[in-house]
């Protein structure tokens, strides 16, 4: 069943709400404030123009769940010059994106039977720092 994605204005309080997306596990902005990644159920990632609301990708992995198996995207982050999007997965996979043109660039794994669960980029965009379950592995780019 599509859930709502709702935002709150904190100044107005007025309530925005978006119908239609998957289960929400995690959102980030990127640094320029024009686009927002939402990780969501079956390992997508859609990002939304802020300014109009206008969806620009749907990023999807390709990957397709085994019965009674919960895949999805647990968290998202852009790089510190927005040129890369990272997304962490329940299956331990994390992948990198480009935001402006919605192709995959690479992928990575984390080999962990716990999943990735949280991503973030270093300050200086060099490193992608991934949480999972007991192990923190530091991924060097």
């Amino acid at each position: 069943m599509p859930l709502l994605y709702t935002i709150y204005d904190l100044e107005t309080g007025f309530l925005y709400s978006i119908n239609g997306l998957p289960y929400v596990y995690g959102l980030a902005f990127n640094h320029a404030g024009t686009e927002l990644a939402v990780a969501v159920s079956g390992k997508l990632v859609y990002t939304f123009n802020t300014k109009m609301g206008d969806r620009i990708h749907m990023l999807d992995t390709g990957y397709k769940a085994k019965p009674g198996e919960l895949a999805c995207t647990k968290s998202v982050t852009y790089n510190p010059s927005d040129q890369q999007l990272a997304a962490a997965y329940s299956d331990g996979k994390v992948d990198l994106w480009n935001p402006v043109t919605g192709e995959l660039e690479q992928e990575l794994d984390t080999r962990s039977t716990r999943g990735a669960r949280c991503v973030a980029f270093s300050p200086d965009g060099h490193s992608l720092h991934v949480g999972m379950g007991w192990k923190y592995p530091f991924l060097e780019s």
